[in-house]
């Protein structure tokens, strides 16, 4: 599978099928992602959406497995592996996922900021000829003129003028304001971008984001500042709301304390307070439910009363 290529539904349920074949032989593909789906808000669809790799995937799936087999520490048939050997996931503390919110728009803000940005941009230098640079080569591109839908850019060697959706500037945008860091090969797997976009992307961000090229000489983007994540939340709703009123848009919780709601009664709640999907993480509370268990408690299963 090349990395460039965007994992497709038939991919990533080939991902899924060979975990399965390897943690749960004894259960169907639906079965596995039911347990992922519960207890780490995992979707083909969030899969695809935020264009995971294959790797992204199946870590996922293994945080998931570990929280699974919790509960059956003395099973050795199932394919247990003790938590505490698995220092890279403890060490790490938490893994995060993406919750998905049904029929919820997940990228409002970050749209409406990549909006403004290309705006104010186009407002001050979107006229002809403003010449602006790739990003490796830092060959000139300069704009002909920009219409409703596209900005046409030709380059030195080309004799018409190409065009650059300005749909497609504004998802990359919107991407970048949302992830804070990336590169542009991520960008890149959104559309086709040529190297005049991906130039065109430099410049209208430079004034808020840092451009470096790494080790093995991808070009990372970072937006300058910092991004807070409001923990400690998932017990009451009521601390979400003030977070919220008071500009906060990232929330951590733990699933361990929301699994006793197969409802998601507490999705519609801050869908109702304002939160969008893609600004909610998930932490599966594993490590929770281990602690409980060593300290001689016996807490609710986290999902598989739900299968």
């Amino acid at each position: 599978m090349s990395k460039k290529e965007i994992l497709t539904t038939q991919d990533i349920l080939a991902i899924v099928s060979s975990f399965r074949d390897r943690r749960y032989p004894d259960k169907s593909i639906e079965e596995v992602l039911a347990i992922a789906n519960c207890n780490a808000a995992f979707s083909i669809e969030d899969a695809i959406e935020a264009t995971c790799s294959q790797a992204e995937i199946e870590s996922h799936l293994h945080s998931v497995y570990l929280c699974d087999t919790l509960d059956s520490p003395d099973n050795e048939d199932d394919g247990y592996t003790d938590p505490k050997e698995d220092v890279g996931f403890w060490r790490t503390g938490i893994r995060i996922f993406l919750l998905s919110m049904e029929g919820y728009d997940m990228t409002g803000h970050y749209q409406a900021k990549a909006s403004e940005k290309e705006r104010t941009f186009l407002r001050k230098f979107g006229k002809e000829g403003y010449v602006f640079f790739t990003v490796k080569g830092h060959r000139p591109n300069t704009i002909q003129k920009v219409t409703k839908d596209y900005i046409y850019v030709t380059t030195e060697k080309s004799e018409k003028p190409n065009r650059i959706p300005r749909a497609s500037l504004r998802r990359a945008l919107s991407v970048l304001f949302y992830r804070r860091v990336t590169t542009l090969k991520a960008l890149i797997r959104i559309n086709s971008f040529s190297s005049a976009i991906a130039g065109l992307i430099k410049t209208i961000m430079s004034d808020i984001c840092k451009v470096t090229e790494t080790k093995s000489r991808a070009v990372r983007l970072t937006l300058r500042g910092l991004r807070y994540i409001f923990s400690g939340v998932s017990k009451g709703m009521d601390d979400a709301r003030i977070v919220r009123e008071n500009g906060g848009r990232f929330l951590l919780l733990s699933y361990y304390y929301l699994r006793s709601d197969p409802s998601y009664s507490w999705k519609q709640r801050l869908r109702e307070l304002g939160y969008e999907g893609r600004c909610v993480i998930l932490d599966p509370g594993g490590k929770s439910y281990y602690e409980a268990v060593q300290k001689g408690k016996n807490p609710n299963v986290i999902f598989h009363h739900w299968l």
